[in-house]
């Protein structure tokens, strides 16, 4: 059993390593730019890119660069896999230099990326660099070494400007909530292009009257990306009166025409109150 002394001697152990983390971590700062490369780059030709690793803290910093894919979760979190997993990962036509290297505080280098593209591909293609900064402090009069570890995501992107062919769809819209009204959409990139979309759902009346109206702000999806938007919910005054009603969503994908989606709502009695 821990003693009241222990149980002191353990919280002071506790908040000294936390200090000891926080210290680390504002004395090791890397800036890393850009944290995305986007290129235009049509299938049989290469291009070479560079990104900047910069030590901005007080501490030398171990930096080690791993090839990974990149994709997104529903939702638009960061997802990062081995590289290959992806049907359209362009992992095995990048090459990079160095793969590591130590920076000095306030030193600055470049790492150099290659990107060759084959000939016999088309569409968009993506990857992703990760860089992992080890940073460590080490005392003359004591025999432990603290390490901390933080990497940075450089997402490649590299962008077909033959073949841009876009096509996506609305795969499904659920009513979430009735009161207040809250709604999800569901949408799926069905083309071999990087997408940008925007979009709007409507609430309209028996009579065919928009009565309430809700802006889709711009959102990516990569090639056979999923993407789920709620609209409504707490944040916004989304009450309906009892009674039927329609949604209608319609999206804007860059392609040659709009996309919709519809769904029959009806507000009970006892929620609409």
């Amino acid at each position: 059993m821990l003693t009241r002394k222990h149980k002191s001697a353990l919280i002071s152990f506790s908040l000294i390593l936390s200090l000891l983390l926080i210290s680390l971590s504002m004395s090791a700062k890397l800036a890393v730019a850009p944290l995305s490369l986007i290129v235009e780059l049509p299938p049989g030709k290469s291009t070479t890119e560079t990104i900047s690793l910069h030590n901005t803290g007080e501490e030398p910093a171990q930096i080690n660069l791993k090839l990974m894919d990149w994709g997104r979760t529903p939702s638009g979190s960061l997802q990062i896999k081995n590289p290959g997993a992806l049907e359209r990962s362009c992992a095995d036509w990048i090459l990079y230099s160095p793969t590591s290297l130590s920076l000095e505080p306030g030193e600055r280098r470049d790492v150099t990326v290659e990107l060759a593209v084959p000939e016999d591909t088309s569409g968009d293609h993506w990857a992703l660099i990760l860089a992992s900064e080890e940073t460590q402090s080490v005392e003359e009069d004591q025999p432990v070494t603290t390490r901390i570890s933080v990497s940075y995501a450089i997402k490649i992107l590299q962008k077909d400007p033959q073949n841009r062919i876009k096509s996506a769809k609305i795969t499904d819209i659920e009513l979430e909530k009735s009161s207040p009204l809250k709604l999800s959409v569901s949408f799926r990139n069905d083309g071999i292009a990087h997408l940008q979309t925007t979009g709007r759902v409507e609430i309209r009346d028996l009579q065919g009257e928009t009565i309430k109206e809700f802006e889709i702000g711009k959102f990516p999806t990569l090639p056979g990306e999923k993407h789920i938007i709620n609209v409504g919910g707490d944040e916004i005054e989304s009450n309906l009166e009892p009674g039927q009603y329609y949604a209608i969503a319609t999206m804007d994908f860059g392609g040659d025409r709009l996309i919709q989606g519809g769904l029959p709502i009806e507000i009970p009695e006892s929620e609409g109150e």
